[in-house]
């Protein structure tokens, strides 16, 4: 089964725009209708994908790197209109990748998300081979704040068949493995396309696995009595806003594996020198920033639609800094250069000449940090 698992955790941050106080929620996990591409950047060498550093006031800045395969989608979906769900009947959500190429399920409420496993379909050419992978006790639980780790262990089956001709062999695969999770990083993120994204933070994803293979049927043996096993250890960054609407990067690392087997045939290490680079942009966002407003109680925007001049009552708060950012992270307004004025609790910004779409303005200063939706007609 391919892996989705820090995929999916880039997606399921929530920001409080105060530098000290970010916070993991699940206010942005994404739901059904949510749609993203993934962008692949860089595999090779792990010195050439650096990470940067964690810690408060950094910037991490992947201007330098383009897109060097294909682009895939990376859609979630209610799990009734796949075609494994009866597999995972408690699920509540789907993610399908790769050109249907794989699904994954989920459990997600407001304290947890639970995945339950999933499916990779693999075309060999001659046989098209389906993996089926159950999980238990991978379940993230929220919040977690900044500079906390979480940590969890989880098992996992998978079932690697049948496929569409009777030559291969049926296996099952058993994976054991212990993650820690933990946002170490804030600071301004510039992404593959050259926009400035402030307020990001870095997830920081550390996975330990052990998977064990019985392949005593095909090789002749008494079953149970080969297998092989592969240790392994990764190491996943990502860089977010923690905004659904907006666009993230993606780092993971092999850290190293050892591969052996039950009878001492095969001893195989290697050495951590690998990395991939991804980047993931919204494709049909709607879901995701209605999602992704927090409803602060007494602040007004209006007119919303807009086509010209938008001010927004803060109800008697004060605030200090704005920015109006487009569903990619990209900033198109702030006050900082003027193109944004704010006068006590009352902030205002002409829309004029901005594209068509969905719009979010960020404000902070004087109490809680505050997102509010700007459509823009």
């Amino acid at each position: 089964m391919k892996s989705r698992y820090f995929l999916l955790v880039v997606w399921l941050v929530a920001i409080n725009t105060g530098v000290f106080a970010q916070t993991l929620t699940s206010a942005w996990t994404p739901t059904a209708g949510s749609n993203f591409t993934d962008i692949s950047l860089y595999a090779g060498n792990i010195t050439a994908a650096t990470a940067g550093s964690g810690g408060t006031g950094q910037t991490w800045d992947f201007s330098g790197f383009t897109a060097d395969s294909v682009s895939e989608p990376d859609d979630y979906v209610a799990p009734a209109s796949t075609p494994y769900a009866s597999y995972f009947p408690t699920a509540n959500l789907a993610e399908v990748y790769d050109n249907d190429s794989g699904y994954s399920y989920y459990i997600s409420t407001d304290t947890s998300l639970v995945e339950l496993g999933g499916v990779n379909i693999t075309n060999a050419g001659f046989a098209t081979i389906t993996n089926i992978s159950t999980l238990k006790g991978f379940t993230f639980n929220y919040p977690l704040n900044y500079n906390t780790v979480q940590t969890y262990s989880y098992t996992g089956v998978t079932v690697n068949g049948p496929p569409t001709e009777t030559l291969f062999v049926v296996d099952t695969t058993y994976s054991t493995g212990t993650v820690n999770i933990i946002v170490d990083g804030t600071g301004t993120l510039i992404t593959p396309d050259g926009d400035t994204i402030h307020n990001a933070m870095r997830v920081t994803l550390n996975t330990v696995e052990a998977d064990s293979t019985d392949l005593s049927y095909g090789f002749g043996y008494p079953p149970g009595s080969y297998y092989q096993i592969n240790y392994s250890q990764s190491v996943g960054y990502s860089y977010t806003t923690g905004n659904g609407a907006q666009a993230n990067v993606s780092i993971n690392y092999t850290s190293g594996s050892v591969y052996t087997d039950s009878l001492g045939y095969i001893t195989t290490v290697n050495v951590a020198n690998y990395a991939t680079l991804d980047y993931s942009v919204p494709t049909a966002p709607v879901t995701a920033v209605t999602n992704a407003v927090t409803a602060y109680t007494g602040i007004v925007v209006y007119p919303n639609p807009a086509k010209d001049l938008v001010t927004i009552n803060l109800n008697g708060t004060a605030c200090t800094t704005a920015q109006l950012t487009d569903i990619t992270g990209r900033e198109v307004l702030s006050s900082t250069d003027g193109t944004i004025t704010i006068n006590g609790p009352t902030v205002t910004m002409n829309v004029n000449g901005l594209s068509k779409g969905i719009y979010l303005v960020q404000l902070s200063g004087g109490s809680a940090p505050a997102t509010q939706r700007v459509v823009v007609e």
